[in-house]
């Protein structure tokens, strides 16, 4: 199996490792969360578009340590853990 690529700028490697593959960088196995290896960063685009989010929501972004790539954002609930929008290998019970 070779590389396989799970989003822009992320992909899975054939030793099941998820990477950044613009730079290489790697965060974790297929089956942790990358988004708890990223740069994670409140984002300020609430300030400067017309958007409102209720008070409980922010706007995150998940960035590249190694390239500062920017690889996802989602709206979530301040204070909580990153959304594990991507399992990879994950077998539902």
């Amino acid at each position: 199996m070779g590389t396989i690529r799970i989003a822009e700028n992320l992909e899975l490697g054939s030793d099941n490792r998820v990477r950044c593959s613009r730079c290489g960088h790697e965060f974790c196995t297929s089956s942790e969360n990358w988004k708890t290896r990223a740069l994670r960063s409140k984002s300020s685009m609430v300030r400067k578009s017309l958007i409102e989010l209720h008070q409980d929501l922010g706007i995150f972004e998940y960035i590249c340590p190694g390239c500062g790539v920017l690889l996802d954002v989602e709206i979530a609930r301040n204070g909580e853990d990153p959304l594990w929008d991507v399992r990879l290998g994950y077998t539902p019970r």
